[in-house]
Formats: C-alpha cells, sequence, structure tokens
C-alpha cells in the first residue's frame, strides 16, 4: 500500500517514514513537500491508503490540504502529524473531516502508526458498507427493472447503469453470443464503434468451457494478453478491463465488460457483485428471450390459424371458448373477444349443440374424435362441417379441455352429390356404348371397366381393377403395351395402341385404344380415360389389301420384264433386215423371230384385257355346243412345245366318247393350255404330268400315256373319233385333272394360289414366269361356266394337283 507523505521539513519526513515503517512495513511513501508535487499527488488516480500532512506549510496549511484530498478521494482518511497544533487546532482538523491528530511531540508520535492503521481500517469498513450498500441498491434496482422491462434493451440498459453505479466503472459493456457461436455487441457505453468493431468476437475463454471464471486485467500494459489487444485497449485509454461471463441456459452465452481509465485493483466484493449481477443478466435474457419466443409462437399461431379456412378454437371442460380463430367472426357475426368466455351453446344454439354433444363429451372424455355430420346453427344457417376433437390431457392425466377443428364441407358435399350423379349418368352411358371403356386413378391403376368390357372379356370388375387387365393381353404383346401406358402416363400426354386381347371364348383379338387425361377445375390430373374397339376385322382387311399392293407391285415389276425381253430380239431382227444383200432365209429367220416376238407379246397384252374385263366384271363367254375331249386335245396341241422342250411324260386319261358341253371353246381351251404350262414350267426337267378326265361311268374310256422324249411328242393311248356322240345323257359333271411331281406349292401359298399376282416361291433351277394372273383367270373362267376349280399340294416336292369341274350339257 503507498500513503502519501505531506511535510516540507526533511527530519519529520523521515521521522514519519521510521515509525510507519516499524508498524506497517508494507507501506510505502510518496513523499510532498512543495505545491507542484502536492499538484502531481493529486493527479494519482487510484488515490493512497492515507494521507499524513503537517498543519504548518510553507507554502500552505493542513487545512487546505485537507479540503482539497476529501475534494479527491472522499473517503481516504486524513491524519495530521504536526508539532505546531494545539486542542483547538485538532478539534477543528476533526471537524473539517480529519481522521485523527498526532503531534509530533516525543511523547505522542510513537501513536502515528496506530492512528494510520485505526483510520485505514475505519475508512475500509465504511468503504465497504457503503459498496454493499451500492451494490445492493444496484442491483435490487436492477432486478426490478428487469421484471419491468418490455424489451431485451430494456434489460441492457438497466444493467448498464447497475454496473456503473456499484462499479464506479468508466465503460461498460455487453455482448452475446450470437447463432454462429460469435460474441457481439448488444450494448455498450462510452466505447468508440472503432473499438467495437476491432474486439467483437474476442472471448478470453477458450470454446465449450463449462465453468468460465471471470477474468479480470488490473493493468492492461503489464498484463499477459496478446499485443494487437493491448493497442487496441491503448488507443481507447482502457487500463483495466473486467470479463464476467454470462452463462445462459447452462452454457457460455456472453459476457458484460467493465472498463477502467486507469490501473484498478478488483476487489473480491466487486467480483462477487458483478457475477450476481450477470446472473439476473442471464436470467433476464433467458426469460425475454422465451416471452419473445412464445409471443412469437403465439403470433404465427394466430397467423396460421386465421389463415386457416376452418373454424379453430379451445373449449374448456365447461364448455366454454378459451381461444377462437377469426374464422368464428365470419360464421357467427361475433368478434372473437365477444365469443372468448361464452359456452358453446351461447354461440352455436341449443339445436347445433344438441346435435354435437355427444362429440364433445366423447373427446371431454379423453378420446380423440372426427366425425362429418350436418348441423343447424342459430347463426349462419345449416351447414355440412368435419369436425375433429383432440383433448388435451394434462401432466396428471386430467382433461383440461379439448381442441376442436371444424371444416365447412357444404360445397364439398354438394360437389359430391354433383359428382355422384354425374358419375352414375356416364356410367350408364358408358354402359350402354358399345365400345370397351375404362378409368384410371393417377397411380396408373385402372379403376373401372364398363360392362361392354367385361362381357368382352368375360371376366368381373374385381378381377380387372388394378392392373388385373393386363391378364387378357397376349403375351408377346404386354410389354409393349405397358410401356406405352405408363410411358404416355408419365408424360400426361394422350395415346393410342394396339394390342391383342383375349376374348371370352379365348380368341385374342387386335383391339385399338385410346387413352386420354382428365382433370379437375383446378387442372390438376384426376386420372386417365380411355376406350378401345375390336379391330380383328379391320387389321385383316388392311393385311389383305396390304398383300396385294404387295402382289401388285410384284405384277408391275414382272409385267414391265415380260414386255421388255421380246423387244431386244425384235430389234436385233430389225438391224439384221437393214444390212444389205441379206439372204432369204435369213430373212425368213428375222421375219420368224419378229413373229414368235410379237405373238408373245400379244398374249401378254390379252392376258392384260382379260384381266381387265375380270376386274371390271365384263369378261364374256361366247357359248356353244362343245366336246370337252376336243378342247382338251386342242389345249395338249398348244402345250407340247413347253412340254417336250422340258423332256416331260405327259399321260391322259380322256374318255372315248363325246364329253358335251355348253361353253366358249377359245377360253375353255385357254384354261387347260394354262394349266398344262404350268404343271411344265414348274417340273424339273424329265418330269411326268397327268391329265385325266373323270366322267364318273365305268367301263367306258380308255386310258392312255403319252411320253415326250426330247423335242418329240409319243402318244401312247388312243383318242376318240371327235364325231362320235356320247352314250351317256345322264351324266351332270365332269372332272378333268391336271397333276404333275414337280416343285409343289408351299403350304402358305396353297389357299391364295387362285387370287390375283400370286406366285409361289422360286425354286432352284427354275425361273419363274408368266405375270402370276393365269390362274385367276381360269378360276373366273371356270365359275363363268358354272364350275370350279380346286388346287392340291402335299408339299415342297411333292408335286401339285388342279381340279376342275364342269356341268355338262344334258339332253
Amino acid at each position: 500500500m503507498k500513503f502519501l507523505l505531506i511535510d516540507d521539513n526533511p527530519a519529520d519526513r523521515i521521522l514519519a517514514q521510521r515509525l510507519l515503517a516499524q508498524e506497517l512495513p508494507g507501506m510505502s511513501a510518496v513523499e510532498v513537500f512543495d505545491e507542484a508535487g502536492f499538484a502531481r499527488a493529486l493527479e494519482q488516480a487510484n488515490g493512497y491508503a492515507a494521507v499524513v500532512t503537517d498543519h504548518v506549510l510553507r507554502w500552505t496549511v493542513g487545512l487546505r490540504v485537507l479540503r482539497r484530498i476529501k475534494a479527491r478521494w472522499p473517503d481516504c482518511p486524513v491524519i495530521f502529524f504536526t508539532g505546531s497544533g494545539n486542542e483547538a487546532l485538532a478539534v477543528e482538523a476533526l471537524k473539517a473531516g480529519a481522521d485523527d491528530y498526532v503531534s509530533k511531540s516525543a511523547a505522542q508520535s510513537d501513536r502515528l502508526p496506530h492512528a494510520v492503521r485505526q483510520a485505514i481500517e475505519r475508512t475500509s469498513r465504511a468503504r465497504r458498507l457503503a459498496d454493499a450498500v451500492r451494490h445492493r441498491d444496484a442491483l435490487h434496482q436492477f432486478v426490478e427493472r428487469r421484471l419491468q422491462a418490455t424489451s431485451l434493451e430494456d434489460i441492457y440498459d438497466a444493467a448498464l447503469d447497475a454496473i456503473a453505479a456499484a462499479l464506479r466503472c468508466d465503460r461498460a459493456a455487453i455482448l452475446l453470443t450470437d447463432e454462429t457461436g460469435v460474441m457481439r455487441f448488444v450494448a455498450s457505453r462510452g466505447l468508440s464503434e472503432t473499438y467495437r468493431k476491432a474486439v467483437e468476437g474476442h472471448s478470453p475463454w477458450p470454446a465449450g468451457v463449462e465453468s468460465p471464471p471471470p477474468v479480470c486485467l488490473a493493468n492492461v500494459c503489464t498484463a499477459e494478453i496478446q499485443e494487437g489487444l493491448k493497442s487496441i485497449m491503448a488507443a481507447e485509454r482502457i487500463h483495466a478491463v473486467g470479463f464476467i461471463p454470462l452463462m445462459i441456459h447452462g452454457k457460455l452465452g456472453g459476457k458484460f465488460m467493465t472498463y477502467y481509465g486507469a490501473p484498478h485493483d478488483f476487489a473480491r466484493e466487486e467480483i462477487d457483485f458483478s457475477l450476481n449481477i450477470a446472473r439476473q443478466l442471464a436470467l433476464g435474457v433467458e426469460r425475454k428471450r422465451a416471452e419473445q419466443a412464445l409471443e412469437e409462437s403465439e403470433r404465427q399461431l394466430r397467423l396460421v390459424t386465421d389463415a386457416a379456412p376452418a373454424l379453430i378454437s379451445y373449449i374448456d371442460r365447461n364448455k366454454r371458448y378459451q381461444f377462437v380463430n377469426s374464422q368464428y367472426e365470419g360464421w357467427f357475426g361475433h368478434r372473437r373477444e365477444e365469443i372468448i368466455g361464452r359456452t358453446m351453446s351461447e354461440v352455436l344454439g341449443e339445436e347445433a349443440m344438441a346435435r354435437i354433444s355427444p362429440f364433445i363429451d366423447r373427446a371431454l372424455g379423453g378420446e380423440t374424435v372426427r366425425y362429418e355430420a350436418e348441423v343447424p346453427y342459430r347463426e349462419g344457417g345449416t351447414r355440412w362441417i368435419d369436425a375433429q376433437y383432440v383433448p388435451h390431457r394434462l401432466g396428471s392425466g386430467e382433461i383440461a379441455g379439448i381442441y376442436a377443428l371444424v371444416l365447412d364441407i357444404t360445397d364439398r358435399k354438394r360437389s359430391e352429390q354433383a359428382v355422384a350423379e354425374s358419375e352414375a349418368r356416364f356410367r350408364l352411358l358408358a354402359d350402354s356404348a358399345p365400345v370397351m371403356i375404362w378409368l384410371s386413378g393417377t397411380d396408373k391403376l385402372c379403376t373401372w371397366f364398363n360392362k361392354f368390357w367385361l362381357e368382352f372379356v368375360g371376366r368381373t370388375m374385381e378381377q380387372e381393377i388394378g392392373f388385373g387387365w393386363t391378364e387378357n393381353i397376349h403375351p408377346d404383346d404386354l410389354e409393349h403395351c405397358l410401356t406405352i401406358f405408363t410411358g404416355w402416363f408419365d408424360s400426361r400426354s394422350p395415346f393410342t395402341m394396339e394390342y391383342r386381347l383375349r376374348r371370352h371364348d379365348g380368341e385374342y383379338r387386335w383391339v385399338l385404344d385410346r387413352g386420354i387425361p382428365f382433370y379437375d377445375a383446378n387442372h390438376a390430373l384426376i386420372g386417365y380415360i380411355g376406350s378401345a374397339i375390336d379391330i380383328t376385322d379391320r387389321k385383316r382387311v388392311e393385311e389383305a389389301l396390304s398383300e396385294v399392293d404387295r402382289r401388285k407391285d410384284q405384277f408391275l415389276a414382272v409385267l414391265s420384264h415380260e414386255l421388255r425381253n421380246p423387244l431386244a430380239p425384235i430389234r436385233n431382227a430389225v438391224e439384221i433386215m437393214k444390212a444389205p444383200g441379206l439372204s432369204k432365209d435369213k430373212f425368213d429367220w428375222c421375219r420368224n423371230l419378229i413373229d414368235q416376238q410379237v405373238s408373245h407379246m400379244a398374249r401378254l397384252l390379252e392376258d392384260l384385257l382379260d384381266l381387265s374385263r375380270i376386274t371390271r366384271k365384263s369378261l364374256e363367254l361366247r357359248k356353244e355346243t362343245v366336246d370337252l375331249g376336243q378342247i382338251l386335245r386342242d389345249a395338249i396341241q398348244v402345250s407340247s412345245p413347253v412340254i417336250s422342250a422340258a423332256r416331260h411324260s405327259l399321260i391322259t386319261v380322256i374318255p372315248p366318247q363325246k364329253l358335251p358341253l355348253s361353253a366358249d371353246r377359245v377360253r375353255l381351251t385357254q384354261v387347260f393350255v394354262n394349266l398344262l404350262n404350268n404343271a411344265a414350267r414348274y417340273t424339273d426337267d424329265g418330269g411326268k404330268i397327268e391329265l385325266m378326265v373323270r366322267t364318273g361311268v365305268e367301263g367306258e374310256g380308255s386310258s392312255g400315256e403319252n411320253l415326250v422324249t426330247g423335242r418329240a411328242l409319243r402318244v401312247a393311248s388312243s383318242l376318240p373319233d371327235p364325231t362320235t356322240e356320247t352314250r351317256d345323257s345322264k351324266l351332270s359333271s365332269v372332272t378333268i385333272v391336271v397333276r404333275d411331281n414337280g416343285i409343289g406349292i408351299d403350304a402358305d401359298v396353297l389357299p391364295r394360289i387362285f387370287d390375283m399376282f400370286v406366285q409361289g416361291e422360286p425354286r432352284a433351277g427354275h425361273v419363274q414366269a408368266g405375270l402370276g394372273i393365269g390362274l385367276t383367270l381360269c378360276r373366273e373362267i371356270v365359275q363363268l361356266h358354272g364350275g370350279t376349280i380346286e388346287a392340291a399340294s402335299a408339299g415342297p416336292g411333292k408335286g401339285s394337283e388342279f381340279i376342275v369341274k364342269l356341268p355338262m350339257r344334258v339332253r
């Protein structure tokens, strides 16, 4: 401790120091012996433990020194130590505020250490008592202001006032930890913005510390802190500082700071008071934050409940409203303040209360209740409601009341009724429609099928809904069908797909299925609606037309080839005939060649004309009575070059008697020429061809074998005289069979062999000849004669057989 020794006599100063050093060894003196030294001593910020002064000084008197000391440090003890005083001076000095008066005489000077000790202890007791009173008053005022505070800022101001009043610090500040864990200024006194920005975020405690102690720096200049922080405090003229932790919810949540403009010894009482203030400040922050959070929660609750399109309320056990949202005003025409505290019967009406009371009683009994009902309210009319009551159960288990949520579903109920009526009309119409109709929801699962669909597949609604309908799809079409269905469903787009659907009789039928999305009034997807029709017959027609187109294209290609082939030899023959000095043999050869090729082209053109006549149904017959045997012999004669060229053997079975027909000689001969030519062309060289006539009369007719070797035709059978009349006038029909052992007919071609442009697949060694219309002409000519023609074959390589049946002329 330091004491101030004021005396202009060096010997007396030495005496005083010696006396005090003996009794108070821890004290050191600051000597003042003139006005300048006294002025410097008064500049000491922290004051002195005591002042010992002489009364008579060359530059002043002790009473003046006393007044100036008390003016600077009111509670600093002052002891007069003088050799020129008397009792009257002692009384005057004590009245002026001196703590004691000691004479320098040898008899009394020894009392100086005791007087100083007594004065220091007395002053210390008085200072501690004053500090305790000041701390108590400051804490009491702070607590009162904290309890009355309406905001955190009010609490901060009250805390800073209490800190300044109790601790007599020059400046103070409060910092709280933000959501990022950084301590930031929330309130301060006397600090510059530059300083606040420079030290914001600083903490003397490590992160995560559980019980941070107060940190007090009595002298910043000598403290062991960062030099940068020292420089910042020096610039702010801070020489002592206290860091007091704020424990919020059991964790370090901030700090408050006390600043001194001079070095300051922090007393234990100051630190204890600071911790009390910190606890009250933290408590105030916790409660105010909780209140603000509660107010914000209540505000948000009010906003949410008021924005909700429903009645929301809290009803106590006595069925009185304790909370209602703004919707009650719109429903019942009363402000919420007028509803709070009133019973449900008073607000809703007795008739409405009678309707809902059973549900209220169940909820007050502890049951969560939800129901829909039509309720006749006293005000607002009758409404359909969707109500839910949730019991409010206390910790003791007692039911304190219920939370009520009530929705007006009147419009929904009307809409549901309208929708139900509309759906009934739709389903009646859909069940009457001659198409298959289905519905699906937003989950892609089908929810309904009309009567026509169910009858078509022969299944129940329960079997079809969901993905049950896919069980009817042909396995080869299922994956493709589902890919289209789910893909377009996801894109919310219409779709069309074709697949095979199993009918109730087990037959798979082609259907065309179209689906379109449908939406509600708010453009939200409801699902898909689709219709399917049986297109099997159409598919068959399309396939037939496609096949006709294909055969037509093939026919045109063959026709162009067949017409172009004769032109080359004709052109060559013409060029040869232009040569000078052409011999007669050469000329005749050219003429014959041209004649042959022109005849070939004429036959092609005649076939085309016949085709045109067939297409236009204008092919006419020039009927006359003819002998079938002669027609067959004429046909054999025409086909002989083709048969002999391939070295085929021809076997004929023709009755010797006449077989009269009413027929067009030329057309009927054309039929058998075509059949014989086809047999020759589609049989490997050296094959066998048979031509047989069956009349159904046994023992009559003869058979023979015509052998073809090389280019010569040898007939091994005897033919009847063409003039011989038939002896059987009872025959009504005759059958002619042309059979070969050639390449045969594919099973898939056989049913279509008489269709226009149809030709079998080419075989090795056989060039396809003709236009593919010969058999069509045969069929048309035979049918125009009232007959039939059939084709038979055991398959490729097994030969072919054509059977012609013609009506005979009966006499």
